[in-house]
């Protein structure tokens, strides 16, 4: 029989709830039980959030990791990857992950980055970084906008399944190569005559004799295979993908390309972008993460200051943003702030933050709304039910919870207390009855279960290396001011020397450090 639910706030349910989601990988299959349309990389990202958990053992701790890098290498890097262009296809179609979602959407190319980086700073494998890099270099020359922001993604559909752009034949692809180039191809992306996509889930046959180009061998497992040297290998297949990406373009039905840009969803990129510059130390993408939350704080705000939802061939279009835009854009503006210690992305934050309160919340439960009612004919209904096979949404709940919280750890507001009680007893409940789909709940909870840093600002060298020593590790970053309240803190926050950090696991103050070497000793 199924234990009792969990008593209100209890810290050990969130941990019994990833373990639940982490034995849903199965290693034969390199399937994720039950996982749908949900994106593989944010299974990834919990799991890796979950090693960083103080209260993880190192047995569990090893465990999550293990399962991240086979779920990144059986279900992203060798079945989700497009080998043409380098962009993530969104997700797995029916059952099998030999066929996925013909769609690149932006959201899908910000969540598999973000997982990708993770996993490189946590293993320091290369191909992961390699990855990662790919798919936004894809997203930068194929999702971009000239007024530097980003479109919500590309289709490779048809009405047709015969006829996706997608699906290949073996004799087009022998026709458009050289035979040293097919014979390759055969066997990096498992080509057969009669198609590499398994019919179990397709009873009408549609793509019998059919292939998709998803890479089914890693670059070393190929090269002895081929007996090629990796340098060799690598240049024959970029003649190989370029001739194909050409003949693609080629087709009749060309590719869909949405040029409408939504608030949440860029917002969520700028956020793998401050992932990435944590993982590799590489400004540029902070620079582009500051460059994306400027563009959203300047261009998708109305007179009021409100958040609008979209943006569409650079004209701001006069619908309100929902709960999930304004809880993505506040998670950003943290994510920015931790990094830059810049105290006016937190003002940014909880203006956001106050304004979805203000404008979506309950106020007898504080509950949110994903919808204000404006301009539609009846305000938007919450009901009791989710159907995971067609669910990819962000939980505005977790979201909104995860950004009171962190918004409290730098102001003793009441007001963030209540809403992130409120929201927290109703998703614990939630991921107790569906850990898989409480996905973004168990995600956020267990990142605010990690440690966090509290740095206190010094115009000398030794507080830069101070916070490159933070950024580098995963972990809440606090910058200490003297307009701030700090509850974990107390009194300590102005005892607290400039040029000092103080580190607090669970609660408590474990340590302070002077040095980069000392709080890294902490942070461990």
């Amino acid at each position: 029989p199924r234990p009792p639910p969990p008593k209100k706030n209890d810290p050990l349910a969130t941990v019994r709830c990833i373990r639940q989601v982490a034995s849903l990988f199965d290693p034969t299959s390199g399937m994720i039980d039950g996982m749908g349309k949900m994106s593989p990389a944010r299974f990834i990202t919990l799991l890796l959030a979950a090693s960083h958990d103080p209260g993880t053992s190192d047995a569990q701790r090893s465990h999550y990791a293990k399962v991240a890098n086979l779920t990144a290498n059986k279900v992203l890097l060798q079945g989700l990857i497009d080998p043409l262009d380098g962009g993530v296809y969104s997700g797995i179609q029916q059952v099998t992950s030999d066929l996925p979602v013909f769609s690149k959407t932006l959201k899908s190319q910000a969540l598999t980055m973000q997982a990708l980086y993770l996993l490189y700073q946590a293993s320091g494998d290369a191909k992961y970084l390699q990855a990662a890099d790919t798919i936004l270099d894809y997203t930068e020359k194929h999702l971009s906008l000239p007024d530097q922001g980003y479109c919500l993604g590309i289709i490779h559909a048809a009405s047709n399944a015969k006829d996706n752009p997608c699906v290949w034949t073996l004799e087009e692809i022998e026709a458009a190569l050289t035979e040293e180039e097919a014979r390759i191809c055969t066997l990096a992306f498992g080509l057969r005559g009669l198609g590499n996509i398994p019919l179990t889930d397709d009873p009408d046959r549609s793509y019998f004799r059919k292939n998709t180009l998803t890479w089914k061998l890693s670059l070393s497992e190929l090269a002895t295979q081929t007996s090629l040297d990796p340098a060799t290998l690598k240049q024959r297949l970029e003649s190989s993908t370029k001739k194909l990406a050409k003949l693609r373009q080629e087709k009749p039905l060309n590719a869909i390309r949405e040029d409408l840009s939504t608030a949440g969803t860029t917002a969520l990129f700028a956020s793998s972008c401050i992932s990435a510059y944590r993982a590799t130390g590489d400004p540029a993408h902070l620079d582009r993460a500051t460059r994306i939350l400027t563009l959203i704080r300047q261009n998708f705000l109305d007179e009021s200051g409100n958040l609008l939802r979209a943006r569409y061939h650079g004209e701001l279009q006069p619908y309100p943003g929902t709960g999930a835009d304004y809880a993505l854009v506040c998670q950003a503006a943290l994510d920015l702030q931790q990094v830059t210690l810049d105290p006016a992305w937190l003002g940014f934050a909880a203006d956001i933050h106050q304004r979805m309160h203000t404008l979506l919340v309950d106020p007898l439960n504080h509950h949110i709304r994903e919808s204000a009612g404006i301009q539609y004919p009846q305000g938007h209904s919450v009901y009791q039910f989710a159907n995971l096979r067609s669910l990819d949404n962000n939980c505005t709940w977790a979201l909104a919870y995860s950004n009171a919280k962190r918004l409290a750890l730098q102001h003793a507001d009441s007001q963030y207390k209540a809403q992130y009680e409120a929201l927290g007893g109703i998703l614990q409940i939630t991921a107790y009855a569906n850990p898989l789909l409480s996905i973004d709940f168990l995600t956020a909870d267990t990142k605010l279960r990690q440690k966090s840093v509290y740095l206190k600002a010094s115009a000398t060298a030794g507080f830069s290396e101070l916070v490159r020593a933070a950024v580098k590790t995963p972990c809440q970053i606090i910058p200490v001011t003297a307009k701030g309240d700090y509850p974990e803190l107390g009194e300590q926050a102005a005892k607290l020397a400039a040029g000092t950090a103080a580190v607090v696991s669970q609660g408590k103050v474990i340590g302070t450090a002077t040095s980069a070497d000392e709080l890294d000793a902490l942070l461990k």
